[in-house]
């Protein structure tokens, strides 16, 4: 019960399980208002930037105040049906003279704020070598992302830009991090259909390539390897006119001759094994979709 609201795909928001979305997008931008303090609970939003965002600039600055002022009136109405006219809203705070802020110690469900919360959860136990636990806390995250990306009605608003390039980096190393533990626990067909999504947001990235080669070599995939490479060779020439690295060369020849030596020698048995090719997050186009997030939940579960 509650508040419970949705940030990743189609932006909802409801109040005791009844959804409040067109009433709060009828005061005009008031949406936006909410997605601004949403994005980072607890953090002041000055009162100027959330003028610029709602207005981008042209507009008289004393008359914008009168009209942010009544917005926010009118939502925390919408948010607290009980509040009383001059009353202290519970969600929507004021700091004078900085701005408004969102109280983030009050009970809410924000399913943004979860799947950060899980994604953390997962990269700090797998900093501590708990693979199987970061394992399902990644999933969980994925799960709650299963709706789409954050803030996809406002992909083209200048406001949203930064901060959805902030979640595109985080997802992008959800993924690729849950694959790096897949592979730790020697699930390299799941590693595989995490990769193989990671590949479809960033093609044009040849170390994504590179790496799936690695792992459809852990795999035993004889013919997959190879064909990505081909297929990495085949972009770079007819979408960015250059030739591949000797890095990525170097592997395909090794993966040919049957021998990579940086995972073929055997580790320590209390270590994890360390791969040779970065699995650090790019800022790249985000262009997937729900169906994409479900598809690749099924192929996760189908893997062996």
């Amino acid at each position: 019960m509650g508040l419970d609201i949705r940030l990743l795909g189609p932006f909802r928001v409801l109040h005791d399980n009844q959804d409040i979305t067109n009433e709060i997008r009828q005061i005009g931008k008031a949406d936006v208002i909410l997605k601004l303090l949403l994005n980072q609970p607890g953090q002041i939003v000055g009162i100027e930037d959330l003028i610029d965002a709602l207005w981008n600039h042209h507009t008289d600055l004393k008359k914008a105040k009168g009209n942010l002022y009544k917005r926010i009136s009118k939502l925390r109405k919408i948010l607290e049906p009980s509040l009383k006219k001059f009353g202290q809203s519970r969600y929507i705070l004021l700091k004078r003279p900085q701005g408004y802020y969102w109280n983030s110690k009050v009970e809410c469900r924000i399913d943004f704020q979860e799947y950060l919360q899980h994604y953390e959860r997962a990269r700090k136990l797998q900093n501590q070598g708990q693979i199987s636990p970061a394992i399902d806390a990644y999933e969980t995250a994925l799960r709650s992302a299963h709706d789409g990306e954050y803030l996809i009605e406002d992909r083209t608003e200048e406001w949203a830009i930064p901060v959805r390039e902030k979640w595109q980096e985080t997802h992008l190393d959800l993924l690729k991090q849950l694959a790096n533990c897949y592979v730790h626990s020697g699930q390299y067909r799941r590693a595989i259909e995490c990769y193989r999504h990671v590949l479809r947001l960033e093609k044009f990235r040849e170390s994504t390539h590179r790496q799936l080669m690695l792992y459809y070599y852990l795999a035993g995939d004889q013919a997959e390897a190879p064909r990505t490479y081909e297929q990495c060779v085949k972009m770079l020439k007819e979408e960015l006119a250059t030739d591949p690295t000797p890095e990525i060369k170097q592997l395909y020849e090794q993966i040919r001759a049957g021998h990579v030596p940086e995972v073929d020698r055997p580790p320590p048995s209390s270590q994890a094994i360390e791969f040779p090719y970065a699995l650090s997050p790019g800022s790249v186009p985000f262009v997937g979709r729900k169906h994409e997030y479900a598809q690749l939940m099924d192929a996760l579960q189908r893997a062996h």
